[in-house]
């Protein structure tokens, strides 16, 4: 190999490494993305158990309500 052709192989290089480079910054930016909508989700589900362990209780309650 001569100069030119290390030369050349060397941009490529330096080409792709910076490409790569992008490309992993904007997957971890995705990755946030995705962590911060699984954390949402489970908040959410949580809210969901909450909820339904309430409606049970109110269901509960009428169905006495209404045998008296």
């Amino acid at each position: 190999m001569d100069n030119e052709q290390i030369a050349l192989k060397l941009q490529e290089i330096t080409d792709r490494s910076l490409r790569n480079e992008w490309r992993i910054e904007k997957l971890e930016e995705e990755n946030n993305v995705l962590h911060k909508l699984a954390t949402s989700v489970a908040v959410m589900a949580e809210q969901m158990k909450t909820l339904n362990k309430s409606v049970a209780a109110l269901t509960g309650d009428v169905e006495e309500m209404k045998e008296k």
